[in-house]
């Protein structure tokens, strides 16, 4: 008796597991007011984050909706259009590159751990207790970067936290010899340096500093990293590369989570950035960001 009841709790088990794992795509955001319809019923039910499709169902993305999934092989797919639209899993699933996407898979399980609610608590309680007694006494120009940063790519945008009834910030560049080689105003606390720009390609390391109405910020250097990176990075980070869609937001997140395990925050940053440039009323890019800067005591605001 025992040993039958033995083999139906591993039958049952295992249809469990099955059954749990057998989802096509996995809902990581959802804006609008998208919907979808299991193969046996025809109900429309609110789609959400963590919502499971399978084959058969349908997917409703409303007019200006926008809807990131995440394949159960690894692979990211949005979905956005300006009228509502219907998607048939089946068909989203024959679209799907098939390419290896188990690192796609590894770092959007990072970042969807991150934006759990627990985590998002205990992200706030420690960045509350490093940085609430200092926070009352800055008076200086707080930009989101260390004062010591490394950049891998070729972009870097810089933010910094706002200061109320500002009209311009004053952003300098120098050179290691105290000489001013870029000098930019902007009337928002953001700016974005090519270093492919003839006056910054052939830099190595640039000192930066924002400035504005008698107050200033502090000098942030910028190193360039060396190409010459170890094999196993060159190889992830191509491999990541060659599976991402370079226009897609989410895999701009997926490629932040990349940059900052490898330390390499100001990348991480320019990625974020990129992502809210791509989908400015999407707010869980800016959630998502704001998570990173906490994480990294940066700052906790996005303006």
């Amino acid at each position: 008796m025992k040993k039958f009841g033995l083999i139906i709790f591993v039958l049952l088990s295992a249809t469990y597991y099955t059954t749990a794992q057998d989802y096509l795509f996995k809902v990581i955001i959802s804006k609008g007011d998208n919907s979808y319809h299991i193969t046996s019923e025809k109900n429309w039910m609110i789609l959400k984050p963590g919502s499971q499709l399978h084959a058969g169902d349908v997917l409703r993305v409303a007019a200006k909706g926008y809807v990131a999934l995440l394949g159960s092989s690894g692979e990211t797919m949005e979905l956005k259009n300006e009228d509502t639209k219907e998607y048939s899993i089946d068909e989203l699933t024959a679209k799907l590159k098939n390419a290896e996407a188990g690192l796609i898979n590894k770092y959007t399980s990072y970042l969807v751990s991150k934006m759990a609610p627990e985590a998002r608590e205990s992200n706030r309680k420690a960045y509350a207790s490093v940085t609430g007694a200092v926070e009352r006494q800055v008076v200086t120009i707080h930009a989101y970067l260390r004062k010591s940063s490394v950049l891998y790519d070729t972009i870097a945008i810089i933010r910094w936290k706002p200061i109320e009834d500002v009209a311009d910030y004053n952003v300098v560049v120098k050179n290691l010899y105290d000489e001013i080689i870029l000098e930019v105003k902007t009337s928002n606390p953001i700016i974005s340096l090519n270093f492919s720009d003839e006056k910054l390609k052939e830099r190595d390391m640039v000192i930066v500093s924002i400035s504005t109405n008698g107050r200033g910020s502090n000098d942030y250097s910028i190193t360039k990293v060396s190409r010459d990176k170890p094999d196993a990075f060159v190889n992830e980070i191509g491999e990541l590369r060659a599976a991402l869609n370079s226009g897609s937001a989410f895999d701009k997140l997926v490629l932040a989570e990349f940059y900052e395990q490898s330390n390499l925050l100001l990348d991480a940053t320019t990625c974020y950035e990129k992502a809210m440039v791509l989908e400015p009323d999407v707010q869980y890019f800016k959630d998502v960001y704001l998570e990173f800067l906490m994480r990294n005591n940066f700052g906790d605001i996005i303006n």
